[in-house]
Parts: structure tokens; C-alpha cells; sequence
């Protein structure tokens, strides 16, 4: 049964008194930004190894979609446009979440309009991504 929600307050009303009809749902983790480092907050994951540990632990709570930013590994503040670097974050999502969808975000930052976007075809191939 499809419920339309206008007000957001009647969808959380009907949530709580009644949780059993909602519909399915999607649960999306961005597990950083863009452009923010541990300097913003320290919990931040930077690494590869810190992503893929921060992404089973959304996984473990129900997330099935995750919206990754690779970090450079000589300035884990900034973003990575390496598929290199992307590649090394999949293989290690992947090793803890096989099958979680692993949605590769190449911007965030400033680029001046101009992305290379090389992971479509590599194993471990995302299941999607994006241009900010």
C-alpha cells in the first residue's frame, strides 16, 4: 500500500503508530565528504582500511548503499581522482560488504568542471556512481 506524504509530520506520525506498512526502504551512508578531513572531526575515516570499516559498520546497521570519496594517500584531506586510489577503497568495502552498493563520487571538491571518471569496467566494479 502506497501512502502520499505531503507533510513529512504525517509520515513520521504514521511511522510511528503504524511501522508495519510503511514501504520498503533504502538506506544510503555517506561515510565523508568531500572536502572535510579528521581536522573537522576526528572520526572521519581517511584510509582505505578506515573506510571499509566505517561502511560495514553502517552495513551491520542496515545501510545497503554507500557514497564514497577516495582520499589521496599523501594528503588524506583531500580527494582523491585516482581510479587507483578508488579501486583500493572498493577492494577493501567489498572484502567486509560484498554486496552493498558502492555508489564512487570523483567530485566534492573544486575540479574546474573537469572529471575522468575510469572505474566503469574494473574489477571491482561499483554498482554505481556519480558527478557532484
Amino acid at each position: 500500500m502506497t501512502q502520499p506524504y505531503a507533510n513529512r509530520r504525517d509520515f513520521m506520525r504514521h511511522a510511528r503508530n503504524s511501522p508495519e506498512d510503511l514501504p520498503a526502504l533504502i538506506v544510503t551512508v555517506a561515510i565523508t565528504g568531500g572536502v572535510e578531513g579528521k581536522e573537522a572531526n576526528p572520526a572521519l575515516p581517511e584510509t582505505p582500511a578506515e573506510q571499509a570499516r566505517s561502511t560495514h559498520e553502517a552495513w551491520q546497521a542496515g545501510a545497503w548503499v554507500v557514497h564514497v570519496h577516495a582520499r589521496r594517500p599523501n594528503n588524506p584531506r583531500t580527494m582523491s581522482h585516482g581510479t587507483g586510489r578508488y579501486l583500493e577503497v572498493n577492494v577493501a568495502i567489498r572484502e567486509r560488504c560484498p554486496d552493498i552498493v558502492v555508489n564512487n563520487t570523483m567530485t566534492g571538491d573544486v575540479l574546474g568542471g573537469h572529471v575522468r571518471v575510469g572505474l566503469a569496467g574494473r574489477e571491482p566494479a561499483p554498482a554505481t556512481g556519480s558527478r557532484e
